[in-house]
């Protein structure tokens, strides 16, 4: 059997249920030299070893709330490794003769970008009464919601939580269609509307449609440590133009405010990652830091201009605003590709043979030169710590650049994991704002999730 690392894929297909992805894939397998039967009992084991999502607890510890009324779902972190990380897209030059990519510039709005292979952060998610729980990702890079359905038979759902409409008394079935296409595969799938929440049972939306997968193609679901996926997007870029969760929120006043915020912690804060209902924590911000709000640009994703991308005496933004989104589904910082190697090369990163933009060692690295990133009048500093990404495999330990290029509809930077690690991160639904503060880098433990 053989492993190597792939390039970061791009897909589109040309309807409003298709999405633009960025998905790496984790692995190839040689599949050519090994039984189909072979095949399935070596990826069913990698899922149970690395892959297997924590187990679901109950409300008592999942969910906690103080007296500021916020509810806090706590966020498992995956630890990164070498075959999801270890990704690069193709050049630019290749990337010219690409009718994919012809395509995605000519219809750039409806496409939610997408990396839900790489995702590292988590939590729980429930649907039904009494709650079935699952394990998703929290991803404001899209807008649907859909977990697993009991219909489903792919290999996928197969290891995976599936929800049981049987099992809910207020289910309602709907059964339209529901397709979307991703990079690493197909989802194909039937809706229904049933009370949705967070964690067990908390902060719940009633009468809520998401839908339920009959089909999942993709090696990526396989071994993806979460369920489902919830999408905390605004309706310009939902599926089939289904309403939207945050919207749902909002409208119900199911929270204190609108508002969702997002701690990420590093290996040494992991228990510490969070993500938080009505509002911001002040406990989880640096002492003698404050948040700093910016308006969207363009509804639809959480896109914000950035004034500056500065290493070195390069600026990738060239003096313009940088258009941006912010995403929790996206585990790097990503740019347009002439921009991300002039940065690359600032820092001494070069693609490796497995197309990662590597190191050639780990010595000397905090020697290496900050990056700024400014963004309505305010500068927000990575610093070599913060997007050198060590990643361990076979014992081995290599370093890897947390910047990856891929073109993008306009020119999009993506503000992912790498930065908002480093900065707690706010979406503000009500006021059409995302909020950055400097993340507290010892939170104390009246600030982690319980």
């Amino acid at each position: 059997l053989t492993f190597c690392t792939c390039h970061l894929l791009t897909c589109f297909a040309g309807t409003n249920n298709s999405a633009f992805s960025i998905i790496p894939c984790r692995f190839r397998i040689a599949a050519m030299l090994v039984p189909s039967s072979l095949f399935v009992a070596i990826v069913y084991l990698l899922w149970a070893m690395d892959v297997r999502a924590s187990p679901i607890t109950t409300a008592s510890n999942t969910i906690s709330r103080r007296a500021d009324n916020y509810v806090r779902v706590p966020l498992y972190r995956r630890e990164p490794s070498m075959p999801r990380l270890a990704q690069a897209v193709r050049s630019e030059e290749e990337d010219n003769d690409n009718t994919v990519m012809k395509t995605i510039r000519r219809r750039p709005k409806d496409l939610p970008l997408k990396d839900f292979t790489d995702a590292q952060y988590y939590g729980p998610f429930s649907i039904g009464s009494p709650p079935q729980t699952f394990q998703v990702i929290f991803d404001t890079g899209s807008s649907n919601v859909w977990i697993p359905g009991d219909a489903c038979r792919s290999v996928a759902c197969l290891i995976h939580h599936k929800f049981t409409p049987s099992s809910s008394s207020s289910f309602v079935q709907d059964g339209t269609p529901f397709e979307i296409q991703y990079g690493s595969g197909a989802l194909e799938g039937a809706l229904g509307v049933d009370t949705v929440a967070f964690g067990h049972h908390t902060a719940p939306v009633h009468n809520f449609t998401f839908a339920m997968s009959t089909v999942e193609r993709g090696l990526s679901w396989i071994v993806a440590r979460f369920d489902g996926i919830v999408g905390l997007g605004f309706d310009e870029i939902s599926v089939d133009k289904l309403p939207t969760l945050f919207g749902a929120l909002a409208a119900e006043k199911s929270l204190p405010e609108p508002v969702i915020s997002f701690f990420f912690g590093y290996e040494k804060t992991a228990k510490a990652s969070q993500m938080i209902l009505g509002g911001v924590d002040k406990d989880l911000v640096e002492p003698g830091h404050d948040f700093h709000w910016i308006d969207i640009t363009v509804p639809g994703y959480w896109q914000i201009d950035v004034h500056g991308i500065d290493i070195g005496d390069f600026d990738a933004c060239k003096s313009k605003k940088c258009p941006a989104i912010v995403d929790t589904g996206t585990s790097l910082v990503v740019g347009p590709p002439e921009e991300v190697r002039e940065i690359n090369r600032a820092i001494g990163a070069t693609l490796n043979s497995g197309g990662a933009a590597s190191f050639p060692s780990c010595e000397g690295l905090d020697d290496l030169p900050t990056l700024d990133v400014t963004i309505s009048g305010r500068t927000f500093p990575l610093t070599p710590k913060e997007y050198v990404l060590k990643v361990t495999a076979l014992g081995q330990t290599q370093c890897l650049s947390g910047f990856a290029g891929l073109e993008t509809p306009q020119g999009l930077w993506i503000l992912g994991d790498v930065f908002m690690r480093r900065y707690y991160t706010a979406f503000d639904y009500g006021n059409k704002q995302v909020g950055f503060a400097r993340a507290r880098a010892n939170p104390p433990p009246a600030a982690e999730a319980t």
